[in-house]
């Protein structure tokens, strides 16, 4: 059935979890008050004399309309293992750095950027900033024009992309894009115990991964980040595809993380379990926003407010 609840998600939790319990107590109270019938209707049906009335109650034990307590889902619990923390407190440094897929037109301009080994940072700006082009320079997947750009060595970096299809071979299984990766440092047991972790179960783990759900495939990646126990976690838009208990368990798992962490996300409530550090990606660079996400919702409003009246009083509309 579809249920309405009133609210916010946090009233909903409330009242969801009143009204497991309530159900759960009714049901308790009403199994009682049945199994107290029955015995009378066992004693009833032992004499010829009393056989009807016996029937008679059994049939209106049958009828009673069974209070059925809510199913709930199975707890969600990931996790992002690590065998050891980076040896070193800077990890990726960026000094002056300036960036463009076309000569002499930057994206970046006058970058500096800096990756601690316990960093938790938040990367919010708009569309089309450059927020993922960011990920791709601190992972030297593309490189500056100029400036000055240095990565320590033997850093592991888990990189989750906004676009699936950037990471995943649709055609193959759950399980061969993890051997394709792990094979030669894990077995296949360990390999199927870590899909399992993260809500990929046996079966699933053998459909190819194009008949699997946004998030389901969310997690395969999710899965795979994890099994390679980074120093860094790069996180792209990870909750696009997750439904709000996943959203939970995976912000919980990176609270207990210990790894630094970047994550781009226009999730309130994801950003808000993860960062220490919020920053803005506009006019060519980045910027620390010293406020909590809200105010930075709070000013974006503001901006946009103030430039429509602006354009409209230009255009004599007020």
């Amino acid at each position: 059935k579809l249920e309405t609840y009133k609210g916010n998600y946090s009233s909903f939790h409330e009242q969801f979890e009143r009204r497991c319990a309530l159900l759960e107590s009714q049901a308790a109270a009403q199994q009682r008050e049945i199994e107290h019938k029955m015995e009378f209707v066992r004693k009833l049906g032992v004499k010829a004399a009393t056989a009807a009335q016996a029937q008679s109650r059994l049939k209106a034990i049958n009828k009673i309309e069974k209070v059925t307590p809510i199913h709930r889902d199975a707890p969600i619990r990931f996790d992002f293992s690590m065998t050891t923390l980076a040896a070193q407190e800077q990890l990726i440094d960026m000094e002056d750095c300036f960036f463009g897929y076309v000569p002499g037109k930057y994206i970046f301009e006058h970058l500096c950027f800096h990756v601690k080994r316990d960093s938790r940072m938040v990367i919010i700006g708009a569309n089309g900033a450059g927020k993922s082009t960011l990920l791709n320079l601190l992972m030297g997947v593309l490189k500056p024009e100029k400036g000055f750009y240095q990565m320590v060595s033997n850093l592991r970096i888990a990189h989750f992309s906004q676009h699936h299809v950037d990471q995943l071979d649709y055609k193959s299984t759950p399980l061969q894009y993890m051997l394709k990766q792990f094979k030669t440092t894990h077995p296949i047991h360990e390999i199927r115990a870590q899909l399992g972790k993260f809500g990929i179960s046996g079966e699933q783990s053998l459909q190819p991964i194009q008949t699997l759900s946004g998030g389901q495939k969310t997690r395969v990646v999710l899965a795979a980040c994890a099994m390679m126990m980074p120093h860094i976690l790069m996180l792209d838009e990870v909750t696009n595809n997750l439904d709000m208990d996943s959203i939970e368990a995976l912000g919980s798992a990176l609270r207990r993380y210990k790894g630094a962490i970047i994550a781009v996300t226009h999730d309130q409530a994801f950003a808000t379990m993860i960062a220490n550090q919020i920053f803005i990606c506009e006019d060519k660079k980045m910027v620390e926003f010293t406020g909590s996400f809200q105010d930075y919702r709070d000013m974006v409003k503001t901006k946009i407010r103030d430039r429509f009246f602006s354009t409209a009083g230009n255009r004599g509309i007020i």
